[in-house]
């Protein structure tokens, strides 16, 4: 769909209406449709925005990714009071298509877990989501209000999504039974309940961009009121080289230095939730030949909380 000639735009910076030269299709990965618009401001002046738009796509799935709409409102109530890295918000909208948002195109950036120097932007990544947890925290309740909260219940539900998924589950994992039982009864009050902040949700390698030295999260539909260990884990377990290295820039940025008592039991809670949540999704990812890895990792990961004997 071709945008307008003429696009008003009207958020944190001034309403203005932008004469829309060039729009080019957006060469990476994407759930949703976007194009990159080269626009004319009134000064005369050219700037590059990425315009995401829902178009009758979503996967919404037990209360995780809200969907355009919902992050636009992430972008303008959080992302831009904070005022880190992320790009900028240029205006949300509704039409025809349904919602749409516009978003800094920062142009040069490369996906994280695509760039050459992959190792140090994973700790640059880790201090910046410290950073940020930290930020989030002081913001005001109004603001904290715009996220949607994880509670006992939506944790609780990808551990009983993984177990009704999974087929021949008591032969191939028969620990499985037990540890979603535990999860819920032990876990996912704990995680409900833990020390709360704004989180991405989804923070993976390749939901962060780079350019130069500057870390840059997108796709923040997933951002939530949850601990701020599922980010951590999320962007650094698998990179074992710099693994320890990321986690003490986290706790640097977070904690000032000493991460809190319980806090590596927190980042295990962290995993069995990724664990489950990626399990949990559909049928047929919980039943991949690849899935067999989350489910040890799982498995594992039980053990050492004491979970499973």
């Amino acid at each position: 769909m071709s945008p307008p000639d003429v696009l008003t735009i009207s958020a944190a910076r001034d309403t203005a209406a932008l004469e829309v030269l060039e729009v080019e299709a957006n060469p990476g990965e994407s759930t949703f449709p976007g194009e990159i618009l080269t626009c004319r401001a009134p000064d005369d002046g050219m700037v590059r925005l990425f315009r995401k738009r829902s178009a009758g796509a979503g996967h919404d799935c037990h209360g995780h990714r809200a969907g355009v709409a919902y992050e636009a409102a992430v972008y303008e109530r959080l992302l831009e009071p904070i005022g880190m890295s992320t790009p900028a918000f240029y205006g949300a909208g509704v039409d025809g298509d349904g919602s749409w948002l516009l978003i800094e195109h920062l142009e040069g950036a490369e996906r994280l877990d695509r760039t050459v120097s992959a190792d140090g932007a994973i700790v640059r990544a880790a201090a910046w989501i410290g950073r940020f947890h930290a930020a989030a925290e002081r913001l005001p309740a109004a603001t904290r209000a715009t996220l949607r909260r994880y509670d006992a219940e939506y944790y609780a539900g990808w551990s009983r999504r993984t177990l009704e998924y999974v087929e021949d589950g008591e032969r191939r994992f028969p620990w499985l039974g037990e540890l979603c039982t535990r999860f819920e009864r032990d876990c996912a009050p704990a995680l409900a309940h833990g020390r709360l902040t704004a989180i991405h949700g989804e923070l993976y390698p390749r939901n962060v961009l780079v350019r130069g030295e500057r870390i840059h999260p997108i796709d923040w539909e997933s951002a939530a009121l949850a601990p701020g260990a599922i980010d951590l884990v999320a962007l650094i377990d698998g990179w074992d080289d710099v693994h320890d290295q990321a986690l003490e820039a986290y706790v640097d940025e977070r904690f000032g230095g000493r991460a809190p008592d319980g806090f590596e039991r927190d980042c295990d809670a962290a995993r069995l939730y990724l664990g489950f949540r990626w399990l949990g999704d559909r049928p047929y990812w919980t039943n991949l030949e690849s899935s067999e890895y989350e489910f040890r990792a799982l498995c594992a990961t039980a053990r050492r909380m004491e979970l499973l004997p």
